[in-house]
């Protein structure tokens, strides 16, 4: 049975009988979109309407369903039977509908389901502040819909650890302190939190909790020392579909600062190394500024700066220069032992290790220092 051939011959009929597509659906009980769709095939024609335009048109049902007038030879009569299997065929396409609608709304349902209950669910978070007394040796914070994890591990080898009385974790909710946690010794902050629970974190506020966090120290002569922590967001589940990363380690342009050349470079070496040489040693020199003394190393391919003074004493600022590539690395010190957290490829401004994220005011501090020797302000 040809939808399309069937379609072509009512439209053909009703032209014939000078009718429109309204006065013909009338006749049938159907809608003038419904006999619009017969006739272009879009939609078969039920065994009911099939008698309605056999006795309109005054032709018999398998000559509608043939698609054309009867031809010699032509069977003279539809049996029951076809006209059920006619019925029996609309019905099961209306089911095939209505259960694919059906499909299609489960999957619209799961999927919904899916990204309100995991999308953007899981945030983790690193955590740095800026201090001359402490470093944040490792900080994490996960947070889920219902779970929090915070995790800070403190390094205090600036400080005189047997002067601290107490660790303030906290933060600061229209000018009134929530406090997070307090200790009074050395131990990691490590926090869990659960939704409906709430002992720590509004969940509901989270990123103005992190936004207003501070780590305050006390001394026992009553000393407080304040420090504003910093979240940089890690990574966050907002992908629906996963990629794998050909490259484990991306490289990430940092900071704002001119490219140095390797002559202003080498040229600034050889003023250092004058003015160190008139001190008593070509390849040592101690100055002050701002308070904060120094003690810089002045080899032939690299520059050491030291901080020297009571409260950065652990901290190492590094140039290195080679035949191909300019860096700019930063040291810490700890008993004696040399750790390098981040190193600047300067050339290209890209982070070549580490967390260059201090990359702006370090090298702005080593230039000023630079600078300020060179011009002897």
């Amino acid at each position: 049975m040809d939808d399309r051939k069937i379609g072509q011959f009512i439209r053909e009929l009703r032209e014939e009988a000078r009718m429109s597509q309204g006065e013909l659906a009338d006749l049938c009980y159907v809608s003038r979109t419904v006999e619009g769709r017969w006739e272009l095939g879009k939609i078969g024609v039920t065994s009911q309407n099939l008698i309605y335009l056999s006795k309109i048109f005054d032709i018999s049902v398998d000559e509608l369903l043939a698609g054309e007038r009867k031809k010699k030879n032509f069977p003279s009569k539809l049996s029951d039977i076809t006209l059920n299997e006619i019925d029996k065929n609309a019905k099961l396409r209306k089911l095939l509908k209505r259960t694919l609608l059906g499909i299609l709304l489960l999957a619209l349902a799961f999927f919904v389901y899916f990204f309100y209950t995991f999308y953007n669910s899981v945030q983790v978070y690193k955590i740095y502040f800026d201090s001359n007394k402490y470093l944040a040796e490792y900080g994490l914070v996960t947070k889920m819909k219902d779970k929090i994890y915070f995790y800070l591990d403190i390094n205090y080898d600036a400080a005189n650890k047997d002067d601290i009385e107490e660790i303030h974790l906290y933060y600061e909710n229209n000018s009134k302190v929530k406090t997070i946690k307090k200790v009074t010794n050395m131990q990691p902050f490590i926090i869990v939190d659960y939704l409906g629970y709430e002992e720590y974190f509004d969940f509901d506020n989270f990123n103005k909790i992190l936004d207003n966090m501070y780590l305050e120290v006390k001394f026992k002569n009553d000393i407080l020392d304040k420090v504003k922590l910093s979240f940089k967001r890690d990574y966050v589940n907002n992908k629906a579909f996963l990629n794998k990363d050909k490259k484990i380690v991306e490289e990430k342009d940092v900071g704002n600062i001119d490219n140095k050349s390797k002559s202003e470079i080498y040229g600034k070496f050889k003023k250092l190394k004058e003015i160190a040489k008139n001190s008593g040693d070509e390849n040592y020199l101690e100055y002050e500024l701002d308070g904060v003394r120094y003690e810089l190393f002045i080899n032939d391919d690299n520059l050491v700066v030291r901080f020297i003074d009571a409260l950065s004493s652990y901290s190492y600022k590094y140039v290195n220069l080679t035949s191909n590539k300019e860096y700019f690395s930063v040291y810490l010190l700890s008993d004696d032992d040399m750790t390098e957290k981040y190193r600047v490829d300067i050339q290209s401004n890209k982070c070549d290790f580490g967390e260059c994220y201090k990359f702006d005011d370090d090298y702005k501090k080593f230039s000023e220092l630079i600078d300020s020797i060179i011009n002897g302000n």
